[in-house]
C-alpha cells in the first residue's frame, strides 16, 4: 500500500498486558521506533489513569446513578445543540474550494459542501465534491464526520464540554467513492484535505450568518526535515506545523500566526528544539507584512521562516493550498498564499507546494504561510488603526494607499484618497 504498513483494528493491550508481537511489528516498521513506542506508552498511561478514575467514580456513586447522570447529560447536551441550531436561519447554502493536486497529477481537486438548516436539523452534504483521486488525499467517512462535527460544535455550543448529545442534530452526507467517503483501496494517508475543507461550512453559512469570520490561511503549511544529525550521527525526523493568519470577524481583526482552526492540539516547535534535534539553522522568523487580507477588520498575518542546513538533509514542504487564495467576506480582501521557496537567491530557486527536496550543507529554503481573509470594506477601517498597522509593520505604505486609501507623508501627516472619501461619503 502507498501508506506502507496498514494494521486493521487490533488490541495492542489484552487483559492489561501489551502484545509484544504486535509492538515488534510496529517498531520494525518505523524509522524512529523510540518515538513511536514512547508515544504509545504515554497513551496507555493516560488510558490507565482514566480507567482508574472511572472505577473510583463507580465505587463512590454506583452504576445506576452514574448511568442516570450520563443519560441526563447527553439529553441536556442534545437540547442545547438543537436550540442553537433553531436560532440559525433556515435555508440551503453552497460553497466550494480547491486543493492544489493529489501529488500524482497537477489537476486541482474540487471540494464542495451544501449546508441545509431545517428547524433543529443541520445537514452538511459533500456530494458535489470530486470523486476519489489516485493520490493519498482521500478522506474516510469517519474523518469527514469528525471534521464536520468539529465546526458544528464551534458554531453551536463552543463553550460546553463535548459529548455525543451535541452532535444529534448533525447529518453528514458523502456517497461512497466521493473524495469525502473513500473506500478501499483508495489512499487516505494525507489528511490535508480536512484542513482546507474545514472552513467550507463557514463559507457556505457566511451568506446568511453575519458572525461567521473570513477564512483563515486555510492550510497547515509546515515542513518536515530528516537526515543524519551532524553531531550525534543518529537519524532524525522533525516536523513543524507553521502558524497562519486567521480571518477577520464582524467585530475584530484576525489573529496572527496561530495554528489552523481545525487543530486543537497542534503547535509550532520552538527554534531551539528544531536546531538541537536536526540539521537546521534559522536565519529569520517573522510576521509577513501585507499578508493579511485588507478589510474593515484586517486578516491576521502569516509567518516567514528562512532556514539553512548545517549538513546534508531532506526537507518536505507540507502544503495543499498554494494555487488559490483564502477568501474574505463582506468586501474584505484576500490574503497572500502559502508556499515555500527552495534554494532562494540561486539559479535553482523554485517555488513549491507539496514537495520533497534534498538539501546540501549550506543550502536553504524560505517557508511562508498565508494570512487570513479581511472582513468588511478596507475603506471603512479607521485611520487610527491603519496608522497603528503601519507602525507595527503589519501593512506597508503601498497597502495603506492602494488597499485602504490612506496616504502617509514623510512628515507623518496623512490624507485620504478621493476613492476612500467617495466610498465613505456614500456609507
Amino acid at each position: 500500500h502507498q501508506e506502507g504498513l496498514i494494521l486493521p483494528p487490533v488490541k495492542l493491550v489484552k487483559k492489561g498486558v501489551v502484545d509484544e508481537e504486535l509492538m515488534s511489528i510496529i517498531r520494525f516498521n518505523s524509522r524512529l521506533p523510540d518515538l513511536i513506542i514512547g508515544d504509545f506508552n504515554a497513551q496507555v498511561s493516560a488510558l490507565r489513569t482514566g480507567e482508574r478514575c472511572v472505577k473510583e467514580a463507580y465505587e463512590k456513586f454506583g452504576a445506576d446513578l452514574i448511568h442516570e447522570a450520563l443519560d441526563a447529560l447527553v439529553r441536556h447536551s442534545e437540547n442545547e445543540s438543537r436550540e442553537a441550531v433553531r436560532k440559525l436561519p433556515d435555508g440551503t447554502w453552497e460553497a466550494h474550494d480547491w486543493l492544489d493536486d493529489d501529488g500524482i497529477t497537477d489537476d486541482m481537486i474540487r471540494i464542495a459542501v451544501k449546508v441545509t438548516i431545517d428547524g433543529d436539523r443541520f445537514i452538511a452534504d459533500y456530494s458535489d465534491s470530486d470523486p476519489m483521486v489516485t493520490g493519498p488525499n482521500n478522506m474516510p467517512i469517519g474523518a469527514t464526520i469528525t471534521m464536520a462535527k468539529t465546526y458544528f460544535k464551534y458554531l453551536t455550543t463552543p463553550h460546553l464540554p463535548s459529548n455525543h448529545g451535541h452532535y444529534a442534530p448533525l447529518e453528514v452526507i458523502a456517497p461512497e467513492g466521493n473524495l469525502f467517503h473513500a473506500v478501499y483501496p483508495a489512499a487516505t494517508y494525507v489528511l490535508w484535505t480536512k484542513m482546507v475543507a474545514f472552513e467550507l461550512i463557514a463559507q457556505a453559512l457566511s451568506q446568511a450568518v453575519e458572525s461567521i469570520p473570513a477564512s483563515s490561511g486555510a492550510d497547515l503549511p509546515g515542513f518536515m526535515s530528516m537526515g543524519v544529525h551532524y553531531q550525534t550521527g543518529k537519524k532524525f525526523i522533525v516536523s513543524n506545523n507553521e502558524g497562519i493568519g486567521w480571518g477577520g470577524t464582524y467585530h475584530h481583526d484576525g489573529a496572527n500566526a496561530l495554528q489552523q482552526p481545525s487543530g486543537s492540539s497542534s503547535r509550532n516547535t520552538s527554534i531551539e528544539v528544531l536546531e538541537h534535534t536536526s540539521n537546521v539553522f534559522h536565519d529569520r522568523l517573522e510576521l509577513i507584512t501585507d499578508s493579511g487580507g485588507p478589510g474593515l477588520h484586517r486578516g491576521g498575518l502569516g509567518v516567514r521562516r528562512n532556514v539553512s542546513f548545517v549538513a546534508d538533509s531532506e526537507v518536505i514542504s507540507m502544503k495543499k493550498k498554494t494555487k488559490t487564495s483564502a477568501w474574505g467576506l463582506n468586501g474584505g480582501g484576500e490574503p497572500t498564499r502559502n508556499g515555500m521557496i527552495v534554494w532562494p537567491g540561486t539559479e535553482k530557486e523554485r517555488r513549491v507546494g507539496l514537495k520533497r527536496v534534498f538539501m546540501e550543507k549550506g543550502e536553504s529554503f524560505s517557508n511562508f504561510t498565508a494570512g487570513g481573509g479581511g472582513w468588511g470594506h478596507p475603506y471603512e477601517r479607521t485611520v487610527e488603526k491603519i496608522l497603528s498597522d503601519l507602525k507595527n509593520e503589519y501593512i506597508s505604505k503601498d497597502s495603506a494607499r492602494n488597499d485602504y486609501g490612506v496616504i502617509l507623508a514623510g512628515d507623518g501627516s496623512w490624507s485620504e484618497t478621493p476613492e476612500r472619501l467617495a466610498h465613505r461619503g456614500k456609507n
